[in-house]
């Protein structure tokens, strides 16, 4: 579970020390003149705070309106492999051609892919891209609303080494899409997103081994909630044993990023109950 803490609060206020037992004539003026303070940015307005105490009045501030966005974007795709190639799932050791085909396999992907994603730009340098903008309004340490827009989702292009010929993988699945407030306090959102190959591009994979799991995905969920008079968010990202899978918000990388395992992963279903997906 990594926290993310997206924008910057502001500094309090205090008052020049002048209590109510004090009888001069300056304090009094204070007095009858500050009991009510508010402050006003240059440029755009700024959350007003009225009845602060000035003088050990010890009156409460109204609570700030603050309004953030919070872009979640995830990224799978596909780092050097070198020789984390594992055995074929179809017998390893007791199918060496496929063990061959594997290896060569490897080679020509790192030749097309090694990503290393830095931004969340929208770019097809992934193999899977999914994002969400929640625009969500803080007051004070309660969440006075959430609007979260749809789900933009894209996949990366597939094209050959030394050759301008790239291929579009079919439209990401989205599924399991969850938002909505669990207490007061609290905002939770979930979704899960899936993508294969281009068909044209299957054939290779089934050259190696017949397989099943075509499909590779991965899932993000979190929780959003104020404070400070800020909204925070605490994010957990998983995904298929291969490739990678990144999270940025705002803009920025959260970590841990979830590394990718051997490429023999996309031979090993995640399960009976749904043998498309890698494990």
């Amino acid at each position: 579970m990594a926290y993310i803490h997206d924008g910057s609060g502001y500094a309090g206020l205090g008052g020049p020390g002048c209590g109510p037992a004090c009888g001069c004539g300056s304090c009094q003026q204070q007095r009858g003149a500050l009991s009510e303070f508010y402050y006003e940015g240059e440029g755009r307005d700024q959350p007003r705070l009225t009845g602060w105490g000035m003088g050990g009045f010890n009156e409460a501030p109204a609570p700030a309106t603050v309004t953030r966005d919070l872009r979640v974007v995830v990224k799978s795709y596909i780092a050097p492999i070198g020789g984390r190639t594992g055995s074929p799932y179809c017998g390893g050791l007791l199918n060496p051609t496929a063990d061959l085909k594997l290896r060569a396999l490897a080679l020509a992907t790192d030749a097309a892919m090694s990503e290393n994603p830095l931004t969340d730009a929208k770019d097809k340098r992934y193999r899977l891209y999914s994002a969400r903008t929640f625009t969500v309004t803080c007051n004070g340490g309660r969440i006075a609303s959430v609007a979260p827009t749809p789900i933009d989702a894209d996949t990366g292009t597939e094209c050959i080494p030394r050759t301008s010929t790239c291929l579009q993988p079919p439209p990401l699945i989205v599924y399991g899409v969850t938002a909505g407030m669990t207490s007061p306090t609290t905002f939770q959102f979930s979704w899960t997103a899936k993508g294969r190959p281009h068909l044209g591009a299957e054939p290779a994979f089934q050259l190696v081994c017949p397989r099943t799991s075509v499909f590779i995905w991965h899932n993000v969920s979190g929780r959003i909630e104020c404070a400070g008079g800020e909204p925070r968010v605490a994010i957990r990202l998983t995904g298929s044993r291969f490739p990678s899978h990144r999270v940025f918000v705002n803009g920025v990388i959260q970590p841990p990023t979830v590394p990718q395992g051997t490429y023999n992963n996309l031979w090993v279903p995640a399960g009976v109950s749904d043998p498309t997906l890698v494990r």
